[in-house]
C-alpha cells in the first residue's frame, strides 16, 4: 500500500514542496522532482475564491459614530471609517459587525428594495 506525502521546506524567501511516495516498507526511493516556488506565491496558494450565498445586513456609517468594533490597520490608514462607508452585521448576531469599505461596498453590494429577492 502506497501513501502520498508532502513535504514542506522554507528557505529564506523560497518554499521548496517535494512531494514523494512511502510505502509501508519505508521509502520507495521514487520521488517527484522538486517545485520551487516563492514566498507569495505559497502564500497566495493558500487563498481560495469563495461566492457568498446569504444575503448582507448593512447600514451607512455616521460621521462621529463611536464604533465598538475592530477596524483592520489599513482600512484606518485610509481614513475609515468614513462618510460613504458602511456597518455591517452577522443577521443571526447582531452584536457581530463590522466595517465594509465605500469602494468595496460600492463595487460589491446593491440594496435589495422591498426586502424582495
Amino acid at each position: 500500500m502506497l501513501k502520498r506525502c508532502m513535504v514542506r521546506i522554507l528557505f529564506v524567501g523560497m518554499v521548496k514542496v517535494v512531494s514523494y511516495k512511502i510505502s509501508n516498507l519505508g521509502f520507495s526511493g521514487q520521488g517527484r522532482v522538486p517545485t520551487l516556488y516563492s514566498l507569495e506565491e505559497y502564500k497566495m496558494s493558500k487563498w481560495k475564491k469563495y461566492k457568498k450565498i446569504v444575503l448582507a445586513e448593512m447600514r451607512p456609517y455616521e460621521e462621529g459614530e463611536v464604533l465598538k468594533m475592530h477596524i483592520p490597520e489599513i482600512a484606518f490608514k485610509d481614513g475609515s471609517p468614513k462618510i460613504g462607508d458602511m456597518i455591517a452585521r452577522n443577521p443571526k448576531n447582531h452584536n457581530s459587525q463590522w466595517l465594509v469599505e465605500k469602494q468595496y461596498y460600492i463595487e460589491n453590494f446593491k440594496e435589495i428594495e422591498n426586502d424582495s429577492i
